[in-house]
C-alpha cells in the first residue's frame, strides 16, 4: 500500500511534463521532435537520479524532523503545482521549443519539482527501481500526451486540470507522510 501511494506521487509529478511536451513545434511527424519528446523524460529521471543520490547523503541529518520536513516539502510542492495551474491555463508555461538547448531549459525548470521530491523521499525506504521505473514510463506517457495535443484551449484546459490533481494528490501526501506516517 505504500509503495502504491509513492508511485502515484511520481505519476502525479510527471503530470508537469505535459505544458513542456506541448510546446514542441510538431506533434509525432518528425524526428526532431520525437528526440524532443524523449529528451522531457530523461531530463526528469536524471533529475530525479541527482535528487536521490543527494536526498541520501543528507537527509539523516533531518532524521528527528523528517515528519516536518516531509509535510512540508510536499505541501509547498503541492500549493505551488496549483498556483502554477493558473499560470498553464493561460498558456504562460507553455513556449513554442524549437531548440534543444530551450528544449533542456524548459524541461529541467519542470523537473526541479521532482528533484526535491527525490531529496525528500530519499528519508524513506522505498524501492528505487520501482520508482524510478514509474517515472520513466509515466513522463514518457505524459510526455507523448503533450505532444499528440494540439496547442489550444482545450490542451491548455487539461494540462491545467493535471497540475491541481496532482498538487491536491500531493497535498494529501504531504498530509500522510509527514502527519500520519
Amino acid at each position: 500500500m505504500f509503495q502504491a501511494i509513492i508511485v502515484f506521487l511520481i505519476v502525479a509529478l510527471s503530470f508537469q511534463t505535459v505544458p513542456v511536451a506541448l510546446g514542441l513545434k510538431s506533434g509525432f511527424g518528425s524526428l526532431r521532435t520525437l528526440g524532443f519528446a524523449l529528451l522531457i523524460p530523461l531530463t526528469q529521471v536524471a533529475l530525479f537520479l541527482a535528487g536521490i543520490a543527494t536526498g541520501l547523503r543528507l537527509m539523516h541529518l533531518l532524521a528527528d524532523i523528517r515528519g516536518i520536513v516531509l509535510f512540508a516539502g510536499f505541501a509547498l510542492i503541492g500549493v505551488r503545482m496549483i498556483i502554477e495551474s493558473f499560470r498553464v491555463r493561460k498558456g504562460e508555461r507553455t513556449y513554442r521549443l524549437e531548440q534543444i538547448q530551450a528544449v533542456l531549459l524548459a524541461a529541467s525548470a519542470q523537473a526541479i519539482y521532482t528533484f526535491l521530491a527525490a531529496l525528500l523521499l530519499a528519508s524513506l525506504v522505498i524501492d528505487w527501481r520501482m520508482m524510478v521505473l514509474a517515472l520513466s514510463v509515466s513522463t514518457l506517457f505524459m510526455s507523448g500526451l503533450g505532444v499528440s495535443l494540439k496547442q489550444g484551449k482545450t490542451a491548455l484546459s487539461l494540462c491545467s486540470f493535471l497540475f491541481v490533481l496532482g498538487g491536491i494528490y500531493i497535498l494529501v501526501c504531504a498530509v500522510y507522510l509527514g502527519l500520519i506516517q
